[in-house]
């Protein structure tokens, strides 16, 4: 495993250039879910750098979702996420939509979200309506307008199947 690690360019943050090479052997299959990673010594002396930049890249690589570290044992390629059921996938009695999770973005997950966001942005008007912020709306005609828009896409949501909650932003 250890022939498919470039050398790393001095000119660019190399703890970035690490998780890219994790991503590009990932997607090329190079790398698979379950592949165990070298250990953060043996790799730090493969690429000529401390063991330091291996352990933040390896801890971006966790954020970002490629890898999983397990105490004692080691750094291994994590399977990929089902991203249409983690956001907005129906669940159970398909009389529900879990929309309430929120995630970190990473470049894998905004390529998944690409088809979704370019539903959002053809929605125009109707999606103005369903994020309108005016809460003097009574809920009758919010459930009504989210189910209008759900049911752009072959969905057969009723008014009286959604459960609307309102939170205060956090920031």
């Amino acid at each position: 495993m250890m022939t498919i690690w470039q050398n790393l360019d001095s000119s660019n943050n190399k703890a970035t250039q690490i998780v890219e090479q994790i991503r590009l052997h990932i997607e090329q299959q190079q790398l698979k879910p379950g592949d165990k990673l070298p250990p953060q010594r043996q790799l730090a002396e493969r690429l000529a750098v401390t063991v330091g930049t291996i352990s933040r890249a390896y801890a971006q690589a966790e954020l970002q979702g490629l890898i999983e570290s397990k105490t004692g044992s080691g750094s291994y390629v994590k399977s990929p996420t089902n991203y249409q059921q983690q956001w907005g996938s129906l669940k159970g009695n398909n009389q529900h939509i879990e929309l309430w999770q929120n995630t970190a973005f990473t470049q894998a997950r905004a390529q998944q979200l690409v088809p979704l966001l370019q539903n959002y942005a053809q929605a125009g008007e109707q999606l103005d309506q369903l994020l309108d912020n005016d809460h003097s709306q009574n809920l009758v005609a919010q459930r009504e307008s989210v189910c209008a828009w759900l049911n752009q896409s072959s969905s057969c949501f009723k008014p009286e199947q959604l459960f609307l909650v309102m939170v205060p932003s956090m920031g």
